[in-house]
């Protein structure tokens, strides 16, 4: 047996924003066509080929280029992916002896791309540990906005130790930056 240690400068990324926590999800489940995309692993499995598949995924994206993925935990076939927990932690007190004051929310929302993913697990099997990308959307105590936090893609997925093409890691990084500044921008609305 042998066991190679690789280190990585994992970059946590949070954003913070004045708008209420249910603000951001909505926009949120909007760019990652939540709605449409929700059944998206059934359908994706009932595929009959890889065109079907292809325009599938390209019909169930939502504004922002991603989809929603969401449980069963299963994998997608034909890209090999698994859907990571996903969790929703509300409305939950834990000091009933106080205030009883409601908890701020936590919501793990897992997104992706099924075709990106595909190419980019070709050149890199170990971009895994971070496929589907994960956002974390996180009241702030006393509902005083939302933190939207991530891992830079590039940061987890593009190991120094090995040579492969990194130009659809640095294409999340970019999205997956537009997307968040979307979401939790206040005033105005921008496209990026």
């Amino acid at each position: 047996m042998s066991q190679t240690i690789t280190p990585l400068v994992a970059q946590l990324i949070k954003v913070h924003t004045s708008l209420p926590f249910e603000h951001v999800v909505s926009r949120l489940d909007k760019e990652t066509n939540k709605e449409g995309s929700a059944d998206i692993v059934p359908r994706i499995k009932a595929s009959k080929d890889q065109a079907e598949l292809v325009a599938l995924i390209h019909n169930s994206l939502g504004e922002s280029g991603f989809l929603y993925v969401s449980p069963p935990f299963s994998s997608w076939p034909e890209i090999g992916l698994l859907t990571p927990l996903h969790s929703y932690f509300s409305e939950t007190s834990y000091n009933h002896l106080e205030k009883a004051e409601k908890q701020p929310k936590l919501l793990v929302y897992v997104i992706g791309n099924p075709l990106i993913a595909k190419s980019i697990l070709r050149d890199n099997p170990f971009a895994a540990l971070h496929v589907p990308l994960r956002l974390t959307i996180a009241e702030l105590p006393e509902r005083k906005g939302t933190i939207v936090a991530y891992y830079h893609p590039s940061s987890v997925m593009i190991r120094p130790d090995e040579k492969h093409d990194t130009s659809l890691i640095k294409l999340l990084d970019d999205k997956l930056e537009k997307l968040v500044s979307r979401i939790t921008q206040t005033g105005g609305k921008a496209r990026l």
